[in-house]
């Protein structure tokens, strides 16, 4: 064999052996947690754990606080989301229409003639008239009658928009009422020249639930439009609506506000 040849050599790769594992036995086992279970480990632990336990705690009221702070809709009849919504639709307003209102629903003028008088001797319902916060618009699909509960939420409303129109340094303006009480009959009469208006059940069946109108504002006799007037009407409903007294929608094509009082459980 000349130096110029070259043998090829096979190298063999070697894995390298995993040393076993010592086992332990069950009493060595059970002397390593007995010794780690010493009174300075223990006391260490319940320490950590208390800790814990006082952050969570503490994390849940904050967070409850948050949501129902200067609000009791905890004590809420009917279910309400948050406390910034703006947007209640129809289905959540009815869930506290029916729960707080009449009983049964008035059919038609008839029965609204020939009920209304009980309703009000048992004080289930009251006549809404015009007032110093507020005046009634001609009403041709409704009745001016409401729940005590919404009665007082609106002189509440009445209260704090004149508050606020006074805080910015504003005269003294009167809202208008578009509409209250409805019969079935009146409902399904609207649905026929109105966009809003809702088929099927209506929370304005139930005397819990008016309409404010936005557009236009009283003062000494006259109605007019007033922007700023208007932006301080919608900050007082955003108030009330944070403090969980009333759920609310902004209905565009009517111009108003449609509400409907939120009653709380008395303690």
């Amino acid at each position: 064999m000349t130096t110029k040849q070259t043998q090829s050599k096979k190298t063999t790769t070697t894995k390298p052996t995993s040393k076993p594992r010592k086992k332990i036995s069950k009493k060595k086992l059970q002397e390593e947690v007995s010794n780690s279970l010493t009174p300075r480990n223990i006391l260490f632990a319940s320490i950590i754990g208390l800790i814990l336990a006082i952050v969570v705690i503490i994390s849940n009221h904050c967070e409850r606080n948050e949501t129902q702070s200067n609000c009791h809709c905890e004590n809420a009849t009917a279910p309400i989301q948050s406390k910034s919504k703006f947007k209640d639709v129809n289905s959540e307003q009815l869930a506290h229409a029916q729960t707080n209102g009449l009983k049964t629903v008035i059919k038609n003028q008839n029965q609204f003639e020939s009920q209304i008088d009980s309703l009000v001797e048992k004080g289930i319902l009251v006549k809404i008239k015009p007032n110093k916060y507020y005046n009634i618009r001609q009403l041709t699909h409704s009745y001016p009658y409401l729940t005590p509960e919404a009665r007082d939420l609106l002189n509440l409303i009445g209260k704090r928009f004149q508050a606020n129109l006074q805080a910015e340094g504003l005269p003294k303006y009167k809202f208008q009422i578009s509409s209250l009480l409805r019969t079935i009959e009146f409902q399904r009469q609207l649905t026929k020249q109105n966009v809003n208006a809702t088929f099927g059940l209506s929370a304005h069946y139930y005397g819990t639930t008016f309409d404010i109108a936005y557009d236009k504002y009283d003062r000494r006799g006259k109605s007019q439009q007033d922007p700023k007037v208007e932006a301080i009407l919608e900050k007082t409903l955003r108030e009330l609506r944070e403090e969980c007294r009333l759920m609310i929608i902004r209905e565009s094509s009517n111009k108003c506000f449609h509400m409907t009082v939120v009653k709380r459980i008395k303690d």
